[in-house]
Formats: C-alpha cells, sequence, structure tokens
C-alpha cells in the first residue's frame, strides 16, 4: 500500500476544514524550529506563572479571611489556628514552586543551549546575585529547608476592632516569623544565621514573601529578555499562520492518504494562538 504524505496551512473554521497551500520542505523546517523556540520559552514562563499564582492564592486567602473576619462577631480560638494552618500551606506552596522553577529552569536552559553557554551560565549569575543583593531572598531560600524539616514557620495573628454595639470598625492580619524559633534550627541557615539573628524576636513575614516573589519576577524576566531566538521565532510563526485579511491563525497539518483514494488523516502541529501573540 503506497501512501502520499504532505504538509499544509489549513485553515478550520467552523468545523469545516480548507487546505489553503502546500508547505515546502524549508518552510516546514522553519516552522518546526520556531514552535520550538516558542514551546521552551512558554514551558519556562509556566514554571514562574504558578510560583506567582501561588502567591496570589496566599495574599487571596489572607484577604478573604479578613473579610469573614469581620462579618463574625465570634470566632474561636480554633478558627484562628486554622487561619495559621491554611496560610502556612500556602507558604509551603509557594517554596515549592519556587524551588520547581528554579531547578527546573536551570535544568532545562542547560539541555537547551549546553552547560557553559550565556544562559544558563546567567541565570545562575541572576540568582546568585539576587541571594547576595537582598535579605528577602536569602531568607525565603533557606526557610524552604526549614519547614520541610522543622515545622511551620509562619505566625498569624488577627487585630479586631468593634464599636460599642459590636460591629466590626477594623480587622487586621499580621503575618510574623519568629527569629529564635527559625535560629532553634542549628544547621539550616548557614551564612544566613547572622543576618537571621540581627531580626527583632518577631518580624513581619508579608514584606519578605513579597520581595522574595519580586526577584523571582525579575530573574524571569531577565532570562526571557536574554534569549535571542524568541523574537524571530514569533515572527517567523505570525507571517507563516497569520490568515490574510483576517485575525485567526492558520494551522499546520501532516496530511497522510492512500494513494488513488480520497481518504485522507490529518495530524495537526499546533502552536497555541497565544505563542504567537507573544512580544
Amino acid at each position: 500500500i503506497k501512501m502520499s504524505t504532505r504538509r499544509a496551512l489549513i485553515r478550520y473554521i467552523d468545523n469545516r476544514i480548507t487546505i489553503v497551500r502546500d508547505l515546502s520542505e524549508e518552510e516546514y523546517q522553519s516552522f518546526r524550529s520556531s514552535r520550538n523556540v516558542i514551546s521552551d520559552h512558554i514551558s519556562i514562563e509556566g514554571l514562574f506563572r504558578l510560583v506567582d499564582d501561588n502567591y496570589g492564592e496566599l495574599c487571596e486567602t489572607s484577604r478573604a479571611w479578613i473579610e469573614s473576619y469581620a462579618a463574625n462577631s465570634i470566632h474561636s480560638r480554633i478558627s484562628a489556628e486554622g487561619l495559621t494552618n491554611l496560610m502556612n500551606r500556602r507558604l509551603l506552596n509557594l517554596l515549592s514552586s519556587a524551588r520547581t522553577f528554579l531547578d527546573h529552569t536551570s535544568h532545562r536552559l542547560v539541555e537547551i543551549h549546553g552547560k557553559g553557554s550565556e544562559l544558563p551560565d546567567s541565570f545562575g549569575k541572576l540568582r546568585r546575585e539576587a541571594f547576595d543583593r537582598t535579605f528577602s531572598y536569602r531568607l525565603m531560600e533557606k526557610l524552604r529547608n526549614f519547614a520541610q524539616h522543622r515545622g511551620f514557620p509562619l505566625r498569624c495573628s488577627i487585630t479586631r476592632i468593634g464599636n460599642q454595639d459590636d460591629s466590626v470598625r477594623q480587622v487586621s492580619l499580621k503575618l510574623t516569623f519568629h527569629r529564635d524559633e527559625l535560629l532553634a534550627d542549628k544547621d539550616g541557615w548557614g551564612s544566613v544565621r547572622q543576618d537571621l539573628a540581627a531580626q527583632p524576636p518577631e518580624f513581619e513575614a508579608s514584606p519578605h514573601i513579597w520581595t522574595y516573589v519580586k526577584e523571582l519576577g525579575t530573574i524571569y524576566e531577565s532570562i526571557a529578555r536574554m534569549d535571542t531566538r524568541f523574537r524571530p521565532a514569533t515572527e517567523i510563526l505570525r507571517s507563516l499562520l497569520k490568515s490574510p485579511g483576517s485575525a485567526d491563525f492558520m494551522r499546520v497539518a501532516t496530511i497522510d492518504g492512500l494513494l488513488n483514494t480520497d481518504e485522507v488523516q490529518l495530524h495537526f502541529e499546533d502552536v497555541a494562538e497565544h505563542m504567537i501573540t507573544l512580544t
């Protein structure tokens, strides 16, 4: 049985497939190469977005609890303990996703560009600079080990100020770290121990968490800008797949069929639209 194989641009609208034109081998290889560049970019972006999403969940949990607390005149100690457990879970999710972002991105950059090449080396340098520059970054990097081996690091305190009629005037939630509890881990702080010992006995956690996420965002954005392959790959895909006179993007498919028959199989090689519109 003889098969014919061709690669073509496909317009797929309202469940109707139209073959626009065949692709040359050169066009197809250019498409595949550019698609791989975009996929690399998206995979690393996705790792950082997980960090950002977990930080958003931590902030949203805090906001939602404050609203709930303000709406109720009686809250037990159990509910406050429940909040502490929940906020620590959110923090652990954030720290875990940060480690995943850093480790997987480092591995992926070496895999893509080769050990000792510019982007992997720059990524390592950016991490070292953030660690040296910012106590918050150093604290949170070491805090992950503490949380894994010693217990929950975060404390929560709730202040509720009421009026004479027991209506709520103000509710505040304070997230703190207790210095001496953290320092009880004799082996886990390394060079950060001296910085930690210089902190007050109880110090606010939120600014350090926010600064850590901001530093991770700076690392991600810097490494994304350094990848000089991305913009040319985007332009190649945009020019190839953009439908003339339309906002739609065409798709690339490999078409397999039996010779002398009308039966064919289409294997789409998709590039998500948001990949093409990235800038």
